[in-house]
């Protein structure tokens, strides 16, 4: 059962209702259409918004590209902030993480809003007063690739169910948000605030838990990432946990009645930090990034967020929709000279692979029992 949160984190109810939704990673199937939460949700409360736990940054990458067109072409309707930095990774607002099904068009057709057939566009596909029969049909199978092209980036969700009601919400008639805290913001908030002794210390505890779990348990496999939240939530997980909720408060006040789907780890949490202002999580904080740690050299930065790659078992900064690699670094790639890009990248790596080698040394597990266990 879904929980109500209400609204400004205050005890008064209001008209608007925030409906909030646990999703596990595992796999959500249901026999009847009636006992599929997704559905029962939209039979019984309505909702007019729907708020996913999904990296938001592949769409919002594409959708300032769009902008960007429009400006270099002299159209007045984009917005003009949009256009700075395509891979900045603080959206602008709760409405840039918002699906729009007509920009959708213009970057898979390639097209500029003017230019676009709305009898055959993705936008009206849900609508068959609008829509004939045949576009619809011969929409489907662009829209699903569109979906997961320029909205995901190929990059699914670990959790299963938010990926079926991505496809769900937006081939319906239903407006999404993408809600996910960006994984770049995320890494630079905690690169500014841990310490590279204090991420170094981690590695080994949580390589050393591994050990631990494998001379236990050698046919059970489990990967970094899933040690990494076992043990240190209260430091990967909390930003995210604040970044869902400030960005859920921003949206909700828009919409009669939002239904929420976010992982099982920030259900709680969420809930916790669902308080009114002035004492609640706001967007500003959500998104702030700390200065840099005094006297912290360019070399240790680099170093910790190889870390974190290790860690979370994740390439964050290979994303094809960055431009600046090493914006936890400096604002703009074109600040920094061609050579030493090369070295920071050449330095990432070796990081890298040294700290795969330390943990590989010190698990001793046997790629034959590796093998098995798969």
């Amino acid at each position: 059962m879904p929980d109500l949160l209400a609204p400004d984190g205050g005890p008064l109810k209001r008209e608007e209702k925030v409906l909030l939704h646990a999703v596990p990673e595992n796999p959500v199937s249901s026999e009847e259409i009636s006992e599929d939460p997704f559905y029962s949700t939209l039979f019984e409360y309505k909702p007019d918004l729907i708020y996913l736990q999904f990296n938001p940054m592949h769409y919002i990458a594409r959708q300032r590209y769009v902008s960007h067109q429009l400006a270099m072409n002299n159209e007045e309707e984009y917005n003009k902030k949009a256009t700075y930095a395509i891979d900045y990774p603080v959206p602008l607002s709760w409405d840039e993480c918002a699906v729009n099904l007509v920009t959708l068009d213009m970057v898979r057709l390639n097209k500029s809003h003017h230019d676009l057939d709305l009898s055959r566009s993705l936008a009206t596909y849900s609508y068959h007063n609008i829509q004939p029969h045949d576009a619809h049909t011969e929409l489907t199978e662009p829209f699903i690739k569109a979906i997961a092209e320029h909205v995901a980036g190929n990059e699914w969700s670990k959790y299963h169910y938010i990926n079926n009601i991505l496809h769900l919400a937006l081939m319906g008639k239903s407006k999404v948000v993408l809600g996910d805290m960006p994984e770049p913001l995320c890494r630079m908030q905690l690169g500014n605030t841990i310490p590279l002794e204090t991420v170094r210390d981690i590695f080994n505890f949580v390589t050393e838990k591994m050990n631990e779990h494998y001379r236990e348990n050698p046919n059970v496999l489990v990967t970094m990432e899933e040690m990494t939240l076992m043990y240190f939530p209260h430091i990967f997980l909390m930003p995210k946990d604040l970044y869902l909720t400030a960005m859920l408060k921003e949206a909700f006040p828009a919409a009669n009645q939002t239904a929420a789907f976010v992982g099982a780890p920030h259900y709680i949490p969420m809930q916790r930090y669902w308080v009114g202002p002035p004492a609640g999580i706001n967007y500003t904080q959500a998104t702030y990034v700390p200065p840099k740690i005094p006297n912290e050299t360019e070399e240790m930065l680099v170093e910790k967020q190889a870390l974190f790659d290790l860690l979370l078992d994740t390439k964050v900064w290979s994303a094809k929709y960055l431009t600046n690699p090493f914006m936890y670094m400096t604002e703009s790639i074109e600040d920094m000279s061609a050579k030493d890009r090369e070295y920071f990248k050449d330095y990432f790596k070796k990081a890298i692979q040294s700290y795969s080698k330390l943990r590989d040394e010190k698990l001793q597990l046997p790629m034959k029992e590796i093998d098995s266990a798969k």
